[in-house]
């Protein structure tokens, strides 16, 4: 079974843990399978008296059978390997793409400090030759609703237009909502 490399495992929270622990139950459940179709393409090569088109079908269809329980396992290491993003600081989210090559006994592979290295590096690279024009990633600043884009936000009737549903910050001029007078009645009604 493919183990988390101890660098990561420390670091994970137990739903975590439990999480990979079953995907990585089902990847050896391949694995056996795999091991399966091996041995029973192993006794048909064996078996003397099948022999012609019909033990050739046989083999290609386990050598299928073998491929797909192997791209079905590196399927299951790169989805193991995507739900420990999270878990990560942003500048390790690289080790969790689908070309970091997982050896047989890691899932991040045999050398993590030199993955982590790498990275490092890259992430310093980036920085360095990145925009410095101090935009996020998503395009939207943190005063996207403030006074200084009231110009471009303004609709056909000069009002300001609702931010997106998922816009930063607030309104300029939002409303507050205002107490119930102390006679009980809501207030504006009489």
């Amino acid at each position: 079974m493919t183990r988390v490399n101890s660098e990561i495992w420390h670091s994970l929270n137990a739903f975590r843990k439990k999480a990979d622990l079953r995907l990585a139950n089902l990847q050896q459940t391949f694995q056996k399978a795999t091991f399966a179709t091996l041995t029973n393409a192993d006794k048909l090569l064996q078996t003397p008296d099948l022999s012609g088109p019909a033990k050739k079908d046989l083999l290609t269809g386990s050598i299928d059978i073998v491929a797909l329980l192997g791209h079905a396992a590196s399927e299951i290491s790169n989805l193991r390997r995507e739900q420990m993003k999270p878990a990560l600081k942003p500048e390790y989210h690289a080790l969790c793409s689908s070309e970091t090559k997982s050896s047989a006994k890691f899932l991040f592979g045999e050398d993590l400090a030199k993955q982590v290295r790498d990275v490092k590096e890259t992430h310093r690279i980036g920085n360095t030759v990145g925009s410095s024009k101090g935009h996020s990633r998503g395009g939207y600043r943190r005063d996207s609703w403030s006074t200084k884009k009231e110009s471009h936000n303004k609709g056909a009737g000069g009002s300001l237009a609702r931010p997106p549903f998922l816009g930063k910050g607030t309104r300029p001029n939002s409303r507050k909502k205002q107490p119930y007078p102390k006679n009980g009645s809501p207030a504006g009604k009489k």
